[in-house]
């Protein structure tokens, strides 16, 4: 268990040492919002009968930030 943590912390040290890391999750949490706010918007008084996160799973924005994420 020892060895993992050690690669997790040196591959997060590696990710966060350059920009590239802090603007992907920047553009992710961006994409988060967007995509919560546009499904307030669009279930705001009306029932539905899917729980919400299969509604979430529906969306373009889930499947932008996936890709953006697994980069």
């Amino acid at each position: 268990m020892q060895g993992y943590w050690t690669l997790v912390r040196r591959e997060l040290s590696a990710y966060f040492y350059s920009w590239t890391g802090y603007v992907i999750i920047s553009g992710v949490l961006l994409l988060l919002g967007l995509s919560f706010a546009s499904l307030l918007l669009v279930l705001n008084g009306r029932p539905t009968d899917l729980p919400i996160d299969q509604v979430f799973y529906g969306t373009y924005y889930f499947w932008l930030i996936l890709l953006i994420a697994t980069r």
